[in-house]
């Protein structure tokens, strides 16, 4: 009669040291009102409360990729308020939505 043997797994244990970096996924991006330009550059973004208006914009890039046949364009911007907060903002090239990354 045969017996069933058992190997090791090569499986690792998933335990992490304290010097390990750990990975975070990126916050759920947020709808939100933004006053533009016609060359849609940010003027002002609402706060929920009132009109923030755009003191500088930082950083700019854009994103054009085609991720699992449903097309992604997007141009993004660090932008700085007029009360010293920093934010990442895009607007969707494809449907003119702007939202907030983070």
């Amino acid at each position: 009669m045969a017996t069933a043997r058992r190997h090791a797994s090569p499986l690792r244990s998933t335990a992490r040291t304290s010097a390990e970096p750990r990975l975070r996924p990126l916050a759920t991006p947020r709808s939100i009102r933004v006053r533009a330009d016609r060359h849609h550059r940010p003027l002002a973004l609402w706060t929920g409360r009132e009109w923030t208006a755009v003191a500088a914009i930082r950083e700019e890039w854009r994103i054009d990729d085609e991720w699992w046949r449903v097309p992604v364009s997007r141009d993004y911007r660090v932008v700085v308020l007029e009360s010293g907060r920093v934010e990442t903002i895009y607007r969707d090239r494809i449907t003119s939505d702007w939202y907030r990354q983070g």
